[in-house]
């Protein structure tokens, strides 16, 4: 489970649309994902048709009243995907919680009981850095800073890094920041410099996929839709259904295993306490090269195949560790 904020201080570099996009094409690749809109202008709610001032509960009252759980203002929105809606009044939540010891974290406390539930969680936070905002981050594992391919497109980015880093160093919470190039029109040169000029100053750190700008993105939200539900023919779904895609490939890594008499491969080990994974490897072609795609974090982990019923190692790693069978269990490192 993954929870990912949207975040950019700086307006019309579609910090919403991507949010509401990202989660929609989640949620069409079969992910349970729910969407938490604590951006009082509340864009995100609006743009999936859901009016704020009729519905009873909101985030803000999940923000600052004692016993309102996220799970008491979901809106289901298509299969797959819920929305906890915001609401004006979460402008007022800095001046309510300002003497409320762990105001930083309420967020993260409240995604805590819900985090089974969901293979990822979308914050869209709000175009500050205020006490909404902090709380998104410290409730999440990845930030995706939207920046738009137009004049003065970095202008504060760095600041807005740098304010992020700053912070998390202090309460050591850790999170992958990543920069998502968006409204990109490849047919001015202006904007093709400034994306190179996003390209050399984030290198790893940005995405792959480049948002195109696309009338439909702009329609579809007029309409209270998200692109999959408004042109599935569009640049716009093309370019999101991408983004969700390097979303879920991210931290997996290929295993592979070579045997051309094999029927059934699997694998086991301290990742997955040991039991041999429902879901076999697949054989790519009748080389006998097995392969399965595993999502890990960052570390060191132990493991088995399992060929045909029988333990083995993996004869391609050098690196392993004599369990207490006299066994060895080959090292995986990831970093």
């Amino acid at each position: 489970m993954k929870v990912i904020s949207i975040a950019n201080h700086k307006g019309g570099c579609g910090k919403t649309t991507t949010a509401i996009n990202l989660s929609s094409c989640l949620a069409l690749k079969k992910k349970k994902v729910l969407l938490i809109d604590i951006d009082p202008q509340a864009h995100a709610s609006i743009g999936l048709n859901v009016e704020v001032e009729e519905i009873e509960g909101n985030m803000y009252d999940v923000m600052t009243i004692t016993g309102v759980d996220i799970e008491d203002v979901l809106v289901p929105v298509e299969k797959g995907l819920n929305l906890a809606p915001s609401h004006v009044y979460l402008s007022a939540v800095e001046q309510e919680l300002s003497k409320v010891k762990g105001r930083e974290y309420r967020l993260k406390q409240k995604i805590k009981d819900i985090k089974t539930q969901y293979d990822f969680i979308v914050i869209d936070c709000p175009p500050n850095l205020g006490i909404l905002t902090f709380n998104a981050m410290m409730a999440s594992d990845e930030v995706i800073i939207p920046i738009e391919t137009s004049c003065f497109s970095l202008h504060g980015v760095g600041k807005l890094i740098e304010t992020i880093l700053t912070v998390t160093d202090k309460t050591d919470h850790k999170i992958k920041l990543k920069v998502l190039a968006t409204i990109y029109d490849r047919r001015t040169r202006f904007a093709r410099e400034v994306l190179r000029n996003i390209e050399d100053n984030f290198g790893r750190s940005m995405f792959k996929t480049i948002i195109r700008s696309n009338v439909s993105l702009r329609e579809a939200a007029s309409f209270g839709k998200p692109i999959t539900r408004y042109d599935k023919n569009s640049s716009g779904f093309i370019d999101y259904m991408s983004l969700s895609q390097e979303l879920i490939m991210e931290n997996k890594i290929i295993i592979a295993y070579r045997d051309s008499q094999a029927k059934n491969v699997q694998i086991a080990g301290d990742f997955n306490n040991w039991v041999p994974d429902k879901s076999t490897f697949t054989q790519k072609d009748v080389s006998g090269i097995w392969f399965k795609a595993l999502s890990l974090e960052p570390g060191k982990y132990q493991y088995r195949f399992v060929v045909d019923g029988k333990w083995k190692e993996d004869p391609n790693s050098h690196d392993y560790i004599v369990n207490e069978f006299g066994e060895k269990n080959s090292v995986l490192n990831v970093r």
